[in-house]
């Protein structure tokens, strides 16, 4: 079983480990019934002489852990935590709301054209059966995983997470504002220019996010906050995922009364070009190099006690 690593969590008692262990040692006992008193034996003289190991162990962690007080939680909103917190909240904002308009739009009934004024007032749909929105989105779904096995991987470690978070971003709002003028193509040349856009915007996704995650991680301030840090981006990706699928929900029913269906797709655009901006404050962290270092001394520091005692 795997062990907790944050110092101010590794000498408090864990139900889950404890009920492991008895499970291992009720099936171990049940198949072993030769030598039982050697075994015993064996394993009292272990125990023995590893629990002033395991006593010192503790003992040193205990007074490492005493010696640094967990930080407060103001300590987790460094300027480069607070920029990174607000890109990935503003990328699941945008990201699941076009997720949630895709469908809706493909699926809406089109509209005469005779009512159209363009190059802007414009409303419909693509029409689609949900068979075909179905394998549309089955599609990529294939092609998103095929995406994030084989082509992220080297081009994240050639170009870096920042430079690809970049660029990715850049995609999101042309994607957006594209959108909506595929339904005023010719019938025949609809589907592949929405299939164009799909690829775009399901490439970019499939760096975006996982890019972020990895920035985001870098720029806490130490160690002991990552986990701090992890769940206030978890809250406000999921306030991002409420509010942005109403919100574009509203909108693209006003824009279909009034006529325009590009009012959702350019309000959406907009907020991702705005939410794009902070993207040019960031930097790639060193990570928690230093904090690795201290973890490895005070180690080494528990080695040699016990080394010394024996």
């Amino acid at each position: 079983m795997s062990e907790e690593t944050l110092e101010t969590k590794k000498d408090k008692l864990d139900f889950g480990r404890r009920f492991g262990n008895k499970i291992v040692e009720y099936f171990g006992s049940k198949t072993s019934h030769k030598n039982i008193a050697d075994e015993t034996t064996s394993l009292l003289q272990s125990e023995s002489s590893s629990s002033l190991d395991e006593e010192l162990a503790v003992a040193q962690r205990q007074q490492a852990a005493k010696s640094q007080d967990a930080p407060p939680i103001r300590d987790a909103f460094s300027p480069q935590s607070s920029v990174n917190l607000l890109v990935y909240c503003i990328l699941s904002l945008h990201s699941i709301t076009f997720d949630q308009l895709l469908p809706v739009l493909m699926a809406y009934p089109p509209e005469d054209p005779s009512q159209r004024q363009l190059p802007l007032k414009f409303a419909g749909g693509f029409g689609m059966s949900a068979s075909q929105v179905g394998s549309f989105f089955s599609v990529f779904g294939a092609v998103g995983m095929i995406l994030q096995i084989l082509v992220f991987p080297p081009v994240t470690t050639r170009l870096g997470p920042l430079r690809c978070l970049r660029f990715s971003s850049l995609a999101f709002p042309i994607v957006y504002a594209l959108v909506p003028f595929v339904v005023i193509l010719p019938q025949d040349k609809q589907q592949p220019a929405l299939f164009a856009l799909m690829f775009i915007k399901t490439f970019s996704v499939i760096f975006a996010f996982p890019c972020s995650t990895i920035l985001l991680t870098n720029s806490s301030p130490t160690l002991r906050l990552l986990g701090t840090l992890n769940g206030i981006a978890v809250t406000l990706s999921a306030m991002g995922r409420a509010i942005g699928p109403a919100t574009g929900g509203l909108m693209f029913s006003r824009g279909q009364e009034i006529g325009y269906l590009i009012l959702p797709w350019w309000i959406l655009a907009l907020v991702t070009f705005l939410g794009a901006l902070p993207i040019t404050f960031l930097v790639e962290g060193e990570g928690f190099a230093n904090d690795k270092r201290e973890v490895i001394e005070e180690e080494e520091e528990v080695d040699q006690c016990q080394d010394s005692l024996k």
